[in-house]
């Protein structure tokens, strides 16, 4: 009789759990979708928690969580949310990059993600989209993500090529996924990038800024006589061209490490693409790794290639303590020399 009045309890509470889900998944989480963005602004909460203010901000947001740019007369007083505004709607990303910037609003607009990086994340975009038109991706488009690279972000992009193509935003006719990120993982295309932007900005503002510089000098300055100094008291004569000499060696041996860090096969030139999630290349087309690497290197004009070890490349940033560690070097040797060039105007 007991065991029949337990088993009896249990039931009545399995079927109670199994109310409470059904409960949840279809009223809860609807209430949850369409009040989640309010949250965000506990001052707006606080001043202003009529409910009323809810409705218009409902409307604002499609079920896939999209913007309704067509829904401006929605828009909320700036008064009472100015984190939202009618220039907003204007904008290209989706609801979830605008709750991150309501959210976290650290650091600036400056400093949330390096110029170079965002540069590169286009490139590698771009450069996707067009192997990815080679192993079926619908040309018209991976042409239109093509042209689309510079505004760089999945959503943004997607929302600019369905805008290329004659759609409007938040429909998702280019999917952020489906065709922007066909393909890749964040766990290899942030690697990738990071390799890009950092070779990039080697080359372009340190390979041929100094190169060079310091010899000029020392041709020009080689008939002009000084006095020597130790201990910073005079000494014996030189040429102000053989001081300059010293400088230009100090260049010229810390530059090798700045060269191999650009052209060694095992620092930078290395890519993660197509590696996917852990290494393993889950999710991609045979040869998608090799092609994506050997288009990067055409738009970018420097030598990339695919990781040999996706799963190194992956896990592990040598190549960038070895830039440090070069780059580190040079402006070590600069600052002496503008500390010698300090005293010496001070003779």
């Amino acid at each position: 009789m007991g065991s029949s009045f337990l088993m009896s309890f249990q039931m009545g509470i399995m079927k109670f759990n199994i109310l409470i889900i059904i409960v949840i998944i279809h009223v809860f989480i609807p209430i949850q979708k369409a009040t989640i963005l309010i949250s965000l602004n506990k001052e707006f909460l606080i001043s202003h928690g009529n409910v009323h203010h809810l409705t218009p901000f409902i409307n604002w947001i499609n079920d896939d969580g999209n913007w309704c740019l067509e829904k401006k007369e929605t828009l909320l007083d700036p008064s009472l949310f100015p984190q939202t505004s009618k220039f907003q709607l204007q904008l290209l990303w989706g609801a979830q990059t605008q709750r991150s910037l309501q959210n976290f609003d650290i650091g600036g607009e400056r400093e949330r993600m390096p110029e170079p990086i965002v540069r590169a994340f286009g490139t590698l975009k771009k450069c996707a989209a067009k192997v990815n038109m080679e192993y079926g991706l619908d040309p018209s488009i991976g042409k239109a993500i093509m042209h689309s690279n510079w505004t760089v972000a999945l959503k943004v992009i997607a929302n600019r090529a369905a805008e290329i193509l004659g759609h409007k935003r938040g429909g998702k006719f280019v999917h952020p996924n489906d065709h922007v990120n066909r393909s890749q993982s964040s766990n290899d295309t942030f690697p990738t990038v990071m390799h890009i932007a950092a070779a990039m900005e080697i080359h372009s503002r340190v390979f041929f800024t100094f190169k060079g510089v310091p010899l000029a000098y020392s041709v020009e300055f080689k008939d002009i006589c000084k006095i020597g100094r130790t201990h910073t008291q005079d000494a014996t004569p030189l040429t102000l061209g053989q001081e300059f000499s010293d400088y230009t060696t100090q260049v010229k041996y810390g530059w090798p490490s700045i060269f191999s860090v650009l052209t060694n096969c095992f620092f930078f030139e290395q890519l993660a693409q197509g590696g996917t999630a852990v290494g393993t290349g889950l999710n991609t087309k045979k040869g998608f790794d090799v092609k994506i690497a050997a288009a990067v290197a055409e738009d970018t004009g420097l030598p990339f290639v695919t990781a040999g070890n996706k799963f190194e490349a992956l896990a592990a940033h040598d190549a960038f303590v070895e830039a440090s560690g070069a780059l580190n070097t040079i402006a070590a040797s600069l600052m002496k020399i503008a500390n010698d060039i300090r005293l010496l105007g001070s003779h």
